[in-house]
């Protein structure tokens, strides 16, 4: 299949490559990618397998998640999770490179937009995308977490279970 190193007797590629079939070379880890890398497009002629992982369950079968929206974490105005319903595209998201977008750098390294910051929820696995605002959130009915402007139901303050990341809900 598509994971032969050579398909020739002499090889051009490292052993840290993989070898097109026209002869250029590609880094293994852009392998079955759902990215044409290889202008012959052979790196995504693979088993289905391989390319699960650039895949979700709410795209058709047959197509894979733009890589634009790879390490972007989005929500509807419902605040359902975009793109990836299980939150798949937002894993190993270190090396990538958001200038446009803030980026969340702790367990996961991935993108919200800039809109997404100071707005009351937090985003960020850390909640760093609430922290240090300069305005603080109206929760009409609602307790507001410091530092960071969450907003949380009032049954959950005092009920002995952290809900603010600052966990002043059970000081």
């Amino acid at each position: 299949l598509c994971l032969k190193r050579c398909l020739t007797s002499e090889c051009e590629c490292n052993e840290q490559y993989y070898q097109c079939k026209n002869g250029g070379c590609i880094p293994y880890g852009k392998l079955c990618d759902c990215f044409v890398d290889c202008p012959d497009g052979s790196d995504e002629i693979c088993p289905e397998e391989f390319c699960k992982k650039k895949r979700c369950p709410n795209i058709l079968e047959d197509s894979c998640l733009p890589r634009e929206k790879l390490c972007v974490y989005e929500r509807d105005s419902d605040g359902n999770l975009l793109h990836c319903e299980t939150g798949s595209h937002l894993q190993n998201c270190f090396e990538v490179s958001c200038p446009h977008m803030f980026q969340c750098i702790h367990k996961t390294g991935y993108c919200i937009p800039f809109s997404y910051l100071c707005d009351g929820v937090a985003d960020c696995p850390d909640g760093r995308d609430e922290f240090n605002c300069s305005h603080t959130k109206s929760c009409p009915g609602l307790f507001r977490c410091s530092l960071n402007n969450e907003c949380i139901h009032m049954s959950s303050v005092g009920d002995g279970v952290t809900d603010c990341r600052t966990s002043n809900d059970d000081e």
